[in-house]
């Protein structure tokens, strides 16, 4: 089955994991309410309360910041719910379908800092 894989690489979400599945339609943020919540990530919970409040990369994240729905493999729709920005690949997005991700890899970045690389897995 296709699946797409977002592999945190830079900020609270770094080294962690994330499997979006054929059909899905997924939302992440800071939200725990999110499909793909940051608050669920390891680095997230090793942070004293305080940094949390003040870490400037997390603030830039919405609690609802980006939607991925994977329609088919070369159909994913990447479309941004924040006030801080979405990047793909360094450019500002706010509704874009992905055709090629099964060629290669896009850069997906959250605000100021949290960082994803988005593969296509079969």
């Amino acid at each position: 089955m296709s699946r797409i894989l977002l592999k945190g690489v830079a900020g609270i979400v770094k080294d962690e994991t994330f499997t979006i599945e054929s059909g899905q339609d997924v939302v992440v943020g800071r939200s725990r309410g999110c499909e793909i919540s940051l608050k669920a990530c390891k680095a997230y919970s090793l942070m004293e309360p305080e940094a949390r409040e003040k870490d400037e990369g997390l603030l830039t994240v919405s609690r609802k910041h980006v939607r991925v729905r994977f329609i088919k493999p070369d159909s994913i729709e990447v479309e941004d719910l924040s006030s801080n920005g979405t990047f793909l690949d360094g450019k500002k997005v706010e509704k874009m379908t992905i055709t090629d991700l099964q060629l290669k890899p896009y850069e997906l970045r959250l605000g100021r800092r949290e960082t994803f690389r988005m593969e296509f897995a079969s």
